[in-house]
């Protein structure tokens, strides 16, 4: 019956509930083509089906082809007769720009799709739908400060709102709001616990506080989110990133592919990416960088995974390795803040010795960061620490291994390279270990978080039933 399903059913038997309900079970058998099919009908039936729009643009469709569709819809709600002779209805919504600006979103165009998702925002002022899609384009653009404020806007509109709240937690987490993410995670449970949001949310919670709680939990909970919705691809998502974070590529590469089965994304593919070369399977590293290159060609994270596959493979000649600069260099030149292809580039200089343009590499990044990035400046710094000390000039390494610090007391990356810098200028060796107090890096990692800030969440939670 799914197979031919216009055949079997009726024109006057199907409602818009049913169209949805019959695509997305083709959806979850993969029948993509019926699925369109069906996405098309809902649409046909409902002009204004947002959630059939951005499948069907999702799984293909010309724009053209959904404007045919929400005009039949359109005839439909006006109960006239769904011929071509009828003239043009005007719709409510300017469904046109709608269309163009989710398909920008879904082609990985970001900027353009900002432009005009903030430009039906002035025309359409406090929309959840369209606020939560800035939102989100805002965080992929790593706009992280107003990607926040419009998070919040949201919960101040509809402090009920569910939807994208896990992915903001992930914003918070990479903020290190640790006060914030423990406050967002208690309303979303409160809200509703049957919803897969609220658990990815306090898994992402429990990752950040990981210096007193084992990622084991953190695990547990993602996979109680999946229990509750086996196709939520952002459950799948940070879930492959917390078995990245374990060291257990080999399962991470399952979750990123199931993440991606249901929707391909770019996220996921940095994931795939990441997972194989952990593995250290280059091969497939570089042919999931190519599959990304086609769906984002123009993203400066496509160009990144690309100069990664491409610099971590042993078998890659000089050539491979000019190439690897090149995509790093392309990255960079569409988003300069990007950290990823930045410090990548940077290893590559310091292997090559040339720790002249790392030093001009990072010092340019420091001085065009915007308030946007400020919560990354410490991880340039403690960078910039890591190749004066290879350097040997241990006086400006010192000096930013203390502006890390103050920038971020947390900041593990600073703190073991300034006990590594006062070993070396203390002519201690160390890469050798000289005993029980010779390294106490790890004594800081349960002292990252205050817990006073977040104690009472974890009393709460535990009377709950969540811990």
């Amino acid at each position: 019956m799914l197979v031919n399903p216009m055949t079997k059913i009726p024109q006057e038997l199907r409602t818009f509930e049913l169209s949805m309900e019959f695509a997305t079970l083709c959806m979850i058998i993969d029948l993509e083509k019926e699925a369109r099919d069906w996405y098309l009908d809902a649409l046909r039936l409902n002009p204004y089906a947002l959630e059939a729009i951005e499948m069907l643009i999702i799984l293909g469709a010309d724009p053209n082809v959904l404007q045919h569709a929400i005009q039949i819809g359109l005839k439909h709600k006006n109960q006239l007769q769904a011929d071509d002779n009828t003239e043009y209805i005007e719709p409510l919504l300017p469904m046109q720009d709608i269309i163009m600006a989710q398909f920008h979103a879904t082609c990985n165009q970001n900027p353009t799709a900002l432009a005009k998702y903030r430009a039906l925002a002035e025309r359409f002022p406090n929309n959840i739908h369209l606020l939560s899609k800035i939102a989100l384009l805002e965080f992929n653009l790593g706009e992280y400060t107003k990607s926040d404020q419009t998070f919040t806007q949201i919960r101040q509109l509809d402090p009920d709102c569910m939807d994208h709240m896990d992915e903001y937690a992930e914003l918070l987490r990479r903020k290190r709001a640790v006060v914030k993410l423990n406050q967002l995670s208690m309303d979303l449970l409160q809200i509703n616990d049957s919803r897969p949001e609220a658990w990815v949310c306090l898994a992402l919670y429990h990752q950040l506080k990981s210096g007193t709680i084992s990622g084991e939990q953190s695990l547990s909970f993602v996979d109680r989110a999946l229990r509750l919705n086996p196709r939520y691809a952002y459950a799948h998502y940070i879930r492959g990133m917390l078995l990245l974070l374990e060291h257990t590529p080999e399962e991470a590469v399952l979750s990123f592919h199931c993440a991606n089965k249901i929707k391909k994304t770019l996220s996921h593919y940095e994931g795939l990416v990441e997972a194989y070369l952990m593995e250290e399977k280059y091969k497939e590293a570089v042919c999931m960088a190519k599959e990304a290159m086609a769906i984002a060609p123009k993203d400066p994270r496509t160009f990144t995974l690309i100069g990664l596959a491409l610099s971590h493979s042993p078998a890659t000649n000089r050539d491979g390795k000019e190439k690897a600069k090149r995509a790093f260099r392309k990255a960079l030149l569409i988003d300069p803040n990007a950290l990823r292809p930045m410090f990548a580039l940077a290893d590559i200089y310091m292997r090559e010795k040339d720790f002249a343009s790392c030093v001009e590499l990072l010092t340019r990044a420091i001085e065009q960061q915007g308030n946007d990035r400020k919560e990354e400046q410490d991880m340039v710094h403690a960078k910039l620490a890591d190749i004066f000390t290879a350097a040997e000039n241990y006086t400006d390494a010192l000096k930013h291994c203390h502006v890390a610090l103050s920038m971020n007391p947390g900041n593990m990356v600073a703190r073991r390279g300034l006990d590594r810098l006062e070993k070396l200028m203390r002519g201690v060796d160390p890469d050798v270990s000289g005993g029980a107090n010779d390294d106490n890096s790890d004594d800081y990692d349960d002292d990252e978080i205050d817990d006073s800030t977040t104690g009472n969440f974890e009393a709460d939670a535990g009377e709950m039933g969540y811990l």
